[in-house]
């Protein structure tokens, strides 16, 4: 079977066909990253990983038992108030992590780069 090209008439069609599918896609308006996507202070605050711990209640009576389970449940106290503010700094760095991709990923594009 022989190749038979298109005529110019055709070809020119599907060109401008082409552009006017894919124009609108290029040239629509970028959106802007105007508040943060994550409020991580908030959500950190509203956890209530960052209020403090109480300490253990101080023993009624001076017997040497007594002051060695207050120590015991102070140190379970501290035990638990380090692994709250670990736990706080460790949902800050992520999400701060997470609000820059968003930031990055919300930038403007050159027209070209929208098309695809």
């Amino acid at each position: 079977m022989r190749y038979m090209p298109l005529p110019a008439p055709a070809i020119r069609l599907a060109l401008i066909l082409t552009a006017l599918a894919v124009l609108p896609c290029a040239c629509a308006p970028p959106i802007n990253l105007t508040q943060a996507a994550l409020p991580c202070d908030e959500m950190v605050e509203a956890s209530g990983l960052l209020h403090p711990t109480p300490g253990a209640t101080l023993p009624a009576d001076g017997s040497k038992g007594e002051w060695v389970g207050f120590g015991d449940r102070q140190t379970g106290q501290l035990d638990k108030a380090n692994a709250d503010k670990d736990s706080a700094r460790a949902i800050l760095r992520m999400c701060r992590v997470w609000q820059d991709k968003a930031a990055i990923a919300a930038r403007p594009k050159p027209w070209y780069r929208r098309i695809f």
